[in-house]
């Protein structure tokens, strides 16, 4: 029997009818400015679209010209439910959403716990929605792809950076860091701040990269140390935060969008 993940912030972070979040999501992507690359590895947010939806476009328009590229997209997603030191995937078959499932590479997902680099956990994994959200919007541009979902929140960044060298690949696949910048700065705090992450990410620079800069920032900076050694190149796609989309300006949510290729 195949285990289904159900999508769990449908109607909350983004439209639960097909539809509507058809037309939501292609309305983001024809809007987004963003540059001509192959990425082979995007840093996009995962807050509610009406909040880091236009962000997120800047991130995955850069895939259109390359949607029959990629056949595996590796998500590493902050986790938000554990702060464990562990790397969790699922053993989940396949994702639900609502324009249709998404399937999983068991072979990846497989491999990495093999490595002992990954542990399986599906309650972290149940209510989660860092991967979750980016899937609309992989679902409508790549031609046919699976995923190899992992949540990553404290495990060290040389174990992170071990299991993006493991699935590697080719040009088959695209990792997807799923992170948001600052949190709950007043406005203008929160952009310059976020504007120094942002230089330093394009700079290929993860010497003082920590949770003030990003939730997901074990993640970022492994794949700022494997961009390195792979000799990539960053571009700024993207930089705002919740106050310049649906929000106070107050306590704002930094949003950026970056591409390695």
């Amino acid at each position: 029997m195949s285990i289904i993940r159900p999508a769990a912030v449908a109607g909350k972070f983004y439209p639960r009818d097909p539809l509507q979040l058809e037309n939501e999501v292609r309305q983001l992507l024809d809007a987004a400015e963003t540059v001509q690359c192959q990425p082979k590895i995007l840093i996009a947010p995962h807050a509610g679209y009406e909040y880091s939806g236009p962000t997120a476009a800047s991130a995955f328009a850069t895939l259109l010209p390359h949607h029959g590229t990629f056949q595996r997209v590796v998500i590493l997603g902050t986790c938000h439910a554990s702060n464990d030191s562990q790397i969790f995937t699922t053993t989940a078959d396949s994702f639900e959403t609502p324009l249709g499932p998404v399937n999983t590479d068991t072979a990846s997902v497989q491999a990495a716990i093999a490595e002992g680099l990954a542990l399986a956990n599906d309650q972290v994994h149940q209510f989660d929605h860092a991967i979750e959200v980016q899937l609309p919007f992989l679902k409508l541009i790549l031609d046919s792809f699976e995923i190899a979902p992992f949540l990553v929140q404290s495990a060290p960044a040389d174990d992170v950076a071990s299991l993006i060298r493991l699935l590697w690949g080719g040009d088959e696949t695209l990792f997807v860091i799923s992170s948001d910048l600052s949190h709950y700065h007043a406005y203008e705090h929160a952009a310059a701040l976020d504007r120094k992450t942002a230089e330093l990410i394009v700079d290929l620079n993860d010497e003082s990269f920590d949770q003030t800069r990003a939730c997901g920032h074990r993640a970022i900076a492994s794949a700022i140390q494997v961009a390195r050694e792979q000799s990539l190149r960053c571009v700024q796609l993207d930089l705002r935060n919740s106050g310049d989309t649906a929000g106070s300006k107050r306590r704002v949510v930094g949003y950026g969008a970056f591409a390695f290729f």
